[in-house]
């Protein structure tokens, strides 16, 4: 029996990461957020899954199951990390919350998959939602889908459906903080 054969490559790229502040308090983001994406109570991906793993799924089917979990800005909840129940054992941003939200549109990101299946590393997206030191005011942080996912691929269509995502995440964030 021979031994497996495995190699490495690294890629080096430049990704672009936006941070939008607001005077929003971090429950009016987080509540806003929730609003247009819904809560973990209501996660849709193990519903989702549920189909996907059912006796014949297709793409009608998943996208039609996809489509009632898909808020007003066109994104839904995958996860949510509340980084703010461990930071402060190590003393990090006191009395600050953290929050990061893995969230995301599966017919959107096939759009980009399409012409490069390594962009499924980007998707879905993240969002981090920090606590300003005041108490006050709110910082969102994202990084651009097309310096992530088409950052080493220069394909053009890639880059196209990229730039069409970084559009959609830059709204619902617009939409959480305006």
């Amino acid at each position: 029996m021979s031994s497996p054969v495995t190699s490495r490559i690294e890629d080096t790229f430049t990704s672009k990461r936006i941070t939008v502040k607001t005077t929003r308090s971090f429950d009016e983001v987080i509540t806003r957020l929730h609003n247009s994406i819904g809560t973990l109570a209501d996660a849709a991906w193990p519903s989702i899954t549920a189909y996907l793993e059912g006796p014949s799924p297709t793409t009608e089917g998943f996208v039609a199951t996809a489509k009632q979990f898909i808020g007003p800005e066109l994104f839904m909840l995958f996860w949510e990390i509340d980084h703010t129940l461990w930071t402060p054992l190590y003393g990090i941003a006191p009395g600050r919350r953290i929050k990061r939200v893995v969230l995301g549109n599966p017919m959107s990101a096939a759009t980009v998959m399409a012409h490069e299946p390594k962009a499924g590393l980007a998707a879905p997206a993240e969002i981090l939602v920090l606590e300003g030191e005041n108490g006050v005011d709110t910082e969102v942080i994202f990084q651009l889908f097309s310096s992530l996912a088409a950052g080493v691929e220069k394909n053009e269509e890639l880059v196209k459906a990229s730039l069409n995502l970084d559009e959609k995440v830059q709204h619902l964030v617009d939409h959480i903080t305006a």
